[in-house]
Formats: structure tokens, C-alpha cells, sequence
């Protein structure tokens, strides 16, 4: 030992006298016998430490023998010390970019050593965040250090991260975000135009709660599994997101009871419940195995689809709308998903429609498959059930789907009291019902007079796909008359041409129907109610029910359609209506509003007593039926005008927007504080009625560059469609001050 200590005590003074001379005259580099071949017996050496620096910079290696031998002394050499220079303890000094081989070896035997490449950066690496990489387990990399994932390379603190909020930090609009590894703590997206995905077959797995924020949109999440206590949440105002191809299974029992009722329940996949809609939401290619909550539960979206997920093995709702109330027209889409061995019911509508007359909301179920569906002694338990809607017109179209042995097939069950009924048309036709159900076939509790359901063109069977006439069975049809063109095969029901369109349509307005067939052509039953031309588009004539049949080859398919009175709503003119009803209006003692008083009746009584300008605005809208989703329901200005800003629906005054009837001025410039609605632009002028104005309520107007207006709110109404024209008279208008007194 006191010659090896020797030996390595003479080596360091040799090195010490070397350091900074030419590296060719170095005999520690160029050892005269190199070996020609490696002991496969022999130690091996590890190395520790980053492998890249930038120039000037110092980087410590480590070296150590496997297994352990104290007696061994390990050295360090440079292949190319005009690139990076390495004493013999290991200490690297970058001098130049590029790559630079460095060797540890066993002073001793030349069969052990170890060579690694070390990479000089001039500077920050070069990267790109196109794609991006997260895992936890990066946590302990230097900034800028190497990895390969998919045989690409990424740079630690560049474009691979430990934790999604640093990702988020750096992406831009079309980032690819991977998630690696396994998240038990929140992940937050929050960025827009972004996708992320998951590790290839599944790896990547989601045990806590995934965030998406409020107005965060064009988002896709694909690949991830979400296992224990794995859920998706968006907040709400979402826009534009795709949940596509991930795995959900074995997730987390919570206990909570499941309620027909109750909103805000537990789910796995969570679209929640804001003032403002969500929009264009997708759920396609998933599967969901061992779902202890509901899977996915909706609420406040006008337009979604959920399609060709496969739901097996779930113990409440597949899928649930909560408070799923729309701000638009819209559609949603059930089509082409799998159903089976579920508890409770596959899909529950718990709320749908609209606050707001006019607007329609399509529910489309096609060509699903549900099969053992349902459990004994729960009170709404079928394979399609419906309760508490909202009162605005609502059309399903239930069709092409397979029932099987299920405890009930299809509710309708109207929960609220008979003012609020909705008007409801449903068709539920070109389905196969195989067994007999243990409660109902299709039970129906009529909404409004005017509601319409059709049931027809359906095939009846026993569990052995074998045709039964319903004589026996017509207890099981309730508010319903089903022996109206019964299907009497299987055969006859898979030739028909499957025609998907919207089947309820007012006057004055178009549905397009669509085939998986070319060269088709329609005809109607009834020219009278509705024509259709070559194309499938099916024009209202007047009101009733009409055929529309589609050939192609040798498939002939029908669709039900029923025209309706159209309720053309002008919500912008409606407003104005309302407010102009006030003029003149005076507030009382000590400032007591009735715009006030009811604001109270949910914040507070003191606003009964406050300044009302915003609250006037707010009253207006929901006298006239405007949902909170297009105009907010405010008592501070600043709060009203950061509401249309947070959902890109406000226009500065600096842009040179035009305001338009039904706009929402707010005066928050130089001092101000106002706020009123805006009846029409003439010229260079705005023309307004406001609250709060000399105590009263007034008309107004301004210079459309008047120094305190900072801009316009402007609301997303429904589109009208009607043909009336709305004129206001604005001449007993006097010129404003843009605050509440003058």
C-alpha cells in the first residue's frame, strides 16, 4: 500500500508540473502498450457528474470502481484537451465548443477504463419548444443537461421539465407537450393551442387531479391513463378541447351517494359548472374499465360530442349532465360508444336545454350499443334517462342504437313542476330492443302541449334476436303508443339506409341530412309540411310531420321530421325594451333602488341602497331573459367590464369599434365609473340608456372618442334570424357625463 500511495503521490506532482503544458508531451495519454483487448472479468468504473458545460465553465467528475477497491487509484485524461481539459482528480475546464472524449482509468490496469463524451456549449443549447418533455423524476438534472426520449434530444430547463407548471412557462401555440412517468399532484394546463400526450402504451399515468383553467382552449389530451384518483377537470368557458385515446380504470370510490338531483357530483372527467358556456367539447376513443364515479359528468356546454368510447364495468353514471344548461343553439353527440355492465344509468340528462326562449338544443343517440344496464331498487336507472329540464325546446333523436338486457331501456321523466314544463320532441326510431327489459321498455312523462315523440321503425326481440310481437308487452311502454311500422327482423332493420339530421325544425329554416351513402336521392311525404331537394336539404313549408325517404342502390332509409313554430327572439332589442320601460325612474330615500333590492335578494340587502348603475344594466338583462352567460350579473363596474375582457368579448374604444345595439358601454377612463347599454351608433355618436344617471334613468350619448368610455362589452346573443327590425327614438337623448351623477 505505501508504494501505491507512493506511486499516486509522484503521479499528482507530475501532473501539477504538466498542467498548462502541451498535452502531446503528456505520457499519461499516450501509455505505450495499449491493451488489446478488455477482461470481461475486470472491475468496471462509474462516472457521475454533468456531461456539458459552456466555455470558461468548471465541471467536477466523479469516478468511482464497482465493486469497491480502495487500494485502486482512478485517473482522468482528455482525448482532445483543446476542447475540454480534465486534470487527473477530474475537474474539467471547458475551452471550446465541441465534443471532447474523456477517460478514467486504473493507473495500475489498463484493462479498466471508462470513456464518455463531453459536450462544450458556447452558450444556452440549441433547442426548440415545438415538443416538449415532463417528468417528475427529472428533478435532480442540471439546467441544460442532455436527454434522448423517442430519439430525439432535449436540454433540462429548455424543453424537458420535473413539473408541468415549468412547462407551461415555455410552450407556445402548437407546443407538443409529453407527460412521462406517474403525477399524484395537481397538474394545471394552462395555456391555449397546446396538446399533450402521454407516454406510448399508456405508461404515462395520471393518479391526482388534471386541471384545465377557466377560458383555456384548442387543448388535446391524448394517451394518458388515469388510475385511484385520476380525474380530468376543465373549469369551465372551455373551447375547442379533444380528450381523445386515454385509458381510465380501477379509479377511487368516493363514498358520496349518487343523487338525480344533487349538481356538482363526483367524476372521473369533469366539465364544470361556470357563469359562461363551454363550447365544441369532444370525448372520443376512450375507455373507461372499473369506473367507481360517474365517468364523465358535463355541465353548461353547447356543442359536444362523445363518440366511440367504450364504457365497461361502471358503478353510477356513465355519463351525466349537471346544470348542462346552453347559451347557444347547439348539438350534443352520443354516437358510436359501448356500453355494458353498469349499475346505474348509462347516460343520464339531469339538466339540458336553456335558460333563454329561442334557442334549441339537438341531443343526438346513434348507433351506441348498451347492454346490461341497470340495478334493482334505484329510482332512475335505465339505459337512457332523462329529469330536469330547462324550458326551452329540446329535440332528441335517439336512433341505430342496440339495447340489450337491461333493467329499463329509455325514461323520460319530467322532475320540476308543470309552469316550467319544456317543450320536448323526441323521436326514437330504427333501434333493436333484444330481451325483454325487467321494468320498461320506454317510459315517457309528456312535457308541454306541442311536444312530440314518435316511436316507430324499431325492432323488438327476445334474448335470442328472435322477433316478439308487443301485444303482451304493452305495459312496459308508458306514454307512448310503440305499434305504429314495427320492425318485424333484423334483416329488415340492417337494410334500411341510416339518415342522421335534426329532426325538429321551425318555419322559415333548413335541416340537412346526411347519409354513408353517395349518389342518394330524397323525397317527401308531404310537400306541404316540408320539401327536400337532391342534396338533403329539407326546407319548412308549414307546420306538422313529414317523412323524408333516402334511396341509394338498394338501401332505402327514413327519417321522422316534425315542423315547428319558430320563436325568433331579438335579445339585444329586448334588453333595450326593458330598460326604456324604466325612463324616468327615480331612486328613493337614501338611494333605495328596486334594481338594488333585487341584486340583494342573493348578495345582500345593503345593495338596496347602492349605486345602481351596473345593477340596472344587470336587472335589465334578466327581465328580458338574458342568461348570465351573455350579460354577467354585476355590482361593480370594473367587475362587468372584466367579465367580457377575461372571454375576448370587449372592444376598447381605441380600436375603433363601432358599438351596436345591445352593447354594454363602460365609462372606467379618467376617473370614471359608469356604466349603461348602448341603443344604436349614428354618425359619431353612441347612443345609450343608463341607470344612475342624475339619480334617474335616462337616454344618453357621447363622442364615440369622449374621454372617459374605455369600451364596449358585447354580449354573445343568439343569432337572430327573424325579420323584424327594431328602430329606437333616440331624439329626447341629452349629451352624458359617463359617471352616475351629474
Amino acid at each position: 500500500m505505501k508504494n501505491k500511495l507512493f506511486a499516486f503521490l509522484f503521479i499528482v506532482m507530475i501532473g501539477l508540473i504538466l498542467v498548462g503544458c502541451d498535452h502531446e508531451d503528456n505520457p499519461l495519454e499516450n501509455p505505450e502498450n495499449p491493451p488489446s483487448e478488455i477482461d470481461p472479468n475486470a472491475p468496471t468504473i462509474e462516472i457521475t457528474g454533468k456531461l456539458f458545460g459552456n466555455v470558461g465553465e468548471i465541471v467536477h467528475l466523479t469516478a468511482t470502481l464497482e465493486p469497491a477497491d480502495d487500494s485502486v487509484i482512478i485517473l482522468w485524461k482528455s482525448e482532445n484537451p483543446e476542447i475540454a481539459e480534465v486534470d487527473i482528480f477530474g475537474k474539467v475546464t471547458c475551452k471550446s465548443k465541441g465534443v471532447a472524449v474523456l477517460i478514467a482509468y486504473d493507473l495500475d490496469n489498463e484493462n479498466v477504463k471508462k470513456s464518455i463524451e463531453f459536450t462544450v456549449r458556447d452558450g444556452d443549447p440549441e433547442y426548440t419548444v415545438d415538443k416538449i418533455i415532463v417528468n417528475p423524476t427529472f428533478s435532480n438534472r442540471a439546467k441544460g443537461e442532455e436527454m434522448v426520449y423517442d430519439n430525439e434530444t432535449y436540454y433540462y430547463g429548455f424543453n424537458a421539465f420535473s413539473s408541468v407548471s415549468n412547462a407551461m412557462d415555455a410552450v407556445k401555440k402548437g407546443s407538443k407537450v409529453y407527460l412521462l412517468g406517474t403525477y399524484d399532484k395537481q397538474i394545471i394546463i394552462s395555456k391555449n393551442d397546446i396538446y399533450i400526450y402521454g407516454d406510448k402504451n399508456y405508461q404515462t399515468k395520471i393518479t391526482g387531479p388534471l386541471y384545465v383553467n377557466s377560458g383555456v382552449s384548442n387543448i388535446t389530451i391524448e394517451g394518458l391513463s388515469f388510475t385511484e384518483k385520476g380525474t380530468l377537470e376543465l373549469f369551465g368557458d372551455n373551447n375547442e378541447i379533444v380528450v381523445q385515446n386515454n385509458k381510465i380504470y380501477d379509479t377511487t370510490s368516493y363514498d358520496v351517494p349518487w343523487s338525480a338531483t344533487e349538481s356538482g357530483q363526483i367524476a372521473v372527467f369533469n366539465v364544470k359548472q361556470k357563469t359562461a358556456c363551454s363550447d365544441n367539447i369532444t370525448f372520443t376513443n376512450n375507455t373507461f374499465e372499473n369506473v367507481r364515479e360517474i365517468a364523465i359528468n358535463i355541465c353548461n356546454v353547447n356543442n359536444l360530442k362523445i363518440t366511440n368510447n367504450t364504457f365497461d364495468t361502471f358503478y353510477k353514471d356513465a355519463i351525466h349532465t349537471d346544470l348542462g344548461a346552453v347559451a347557444q343553439s347547439g348539438q350534443w353527440l352520443v354516437k358510436g360508444n359501448t356500453f355494458k355492465n353498469g349499475q346505474y344509468n348509462a347516460i343520464f340528462f339531469n339538466s339540458y336545454g336553456s335558460d333563454m326562449d329561442g334557442i334549441e338544443l339537438v341531443i343526438s343517440v346513434y348507433e351506441n350499443t348498451f347492454e346490461k344496464i341497470g340495478i334493482q331498487d334505484v329510482d332512475y336507472c335505465s339505459c337512457i334517462t332523462t329529469s330536469n329540464f330547462q324550458s326551452s325546446s329540446v329535440t332528441f333523436s335517439i336512433s341505430y342504437n342496440t339495447f340489450k338486457n337491461s333493467r329499463c331501456y329509455i325514461s323520460f321523466m319530467d322532475g320540476i313542476d308543470e309552469e316550467k314544463q319544456w317543450l320536448m320532441s323526441a323521436f326514437i326510431n330504427f333501434n333493436s330492443f333484444i330481451g325483454l327489459p325487467e321494468d320498461y321498455y320506454i317510459y315517457n312523462a309528456p312535457g308541454k302541449e306541442g311536444s312530440l315523440f314518435n316511436v316507430e321503425y324499431n325492432f323488438y326481440a327476445n334474448e335470442k334476436e328472435e322477433s316478439i310481437t308487443l301485444t303482451d308487452h304493452m305495459n312496459q311502454f308508458v306514454g307512448c303508443n310503440p305499434n305504429k311500422n314495427v320492425l318485424t327482423s333484423k334483416s329488415t332493420l340492417d337494410a334500411y339506409l341510416p339518415v342522421y339530421g335534426k329532426n325538429s325544425f321551425g318555419l322559415e329554416s333548413t335541416s340537412t341530412l346526411v347519409t354513408n351513402e353517395k349518389n342518394v336521392t330524397f323525397t317527401s311525404s308531404n310537400p306541404a309540411v316540408a320539401t327536400v331537394n337532391d342534396k338533403g336539404v329539407v326546407t319548412a313549408v308549414s307546420k306538422g310531420i313529414v317523412e323524408i325517404t333516402a334511396t341509394s342502390n338498394q338501401k332505402t332509409g327514413k327519417i321522422v321530421m316534425q315542423v315547428t313554430d319558430q320563436i325568433y327572439v331579438n335579445y339585444a332589442a329586448r334588453l333595450i325594451q326593458v330598460a326604456e320601460k324604466e325612463l324616468g325612474y327615480l331612486e328613493g330615500t337614501n338611494g333605495y333602488t328596486k334594481f338594488g333590492d333585487w341584486y340583494g335578494e342573493e348578495f345582500g340587502s345593503a345593495f338596496a341602497y347602492g349605486d345602481w348603475c351596473a345593477m340596472f344594466v344587470s336587472w335589465c338583462a334578466d327581465q328580458a331573459g338574458v342568461s348570465q352567460r351573455v350579460v354577467p350579473k354585476y355590482a361593480l363596474v370594473s367587475n362587468g367590464m372584466n367579465w367580457f375582457v377575461a372571454r375576448g368579448r370587449f372592444e376598447y374604444k381605441e380600436s375603433g369599434y363601432k358599438p351596436k345595439l345591445g352593447d354594454i358601454i363602460f365609462f372606467l377612463s379618467n376617473g370614471a365609473g359608469h356604466t349603461g347599454m348602448v341603443i344604436k351608433t349614428e354618425g359619431d355618436r353612441v347612443y345609450t340608456i343608463e341607470g344612475n344617471t342624475s339619480d334617474t334613468v335616462a337616454k344618453r350619448n357621447y363622442s364615440l372618442d369622449y374621454n372617459k368610455t374605455t369600451g364596449y362589452g358585447v354580449p354573445d346573443y343568439p343569432k337572430y334570424e327573424g325579420n323584424e327590425q327594431f328602430q329606437f327614438d333616440v331624439s329626447d337623448s341629452t349629451e352624458g357625463a359617463g359617471h352616475s351623477t351629474t
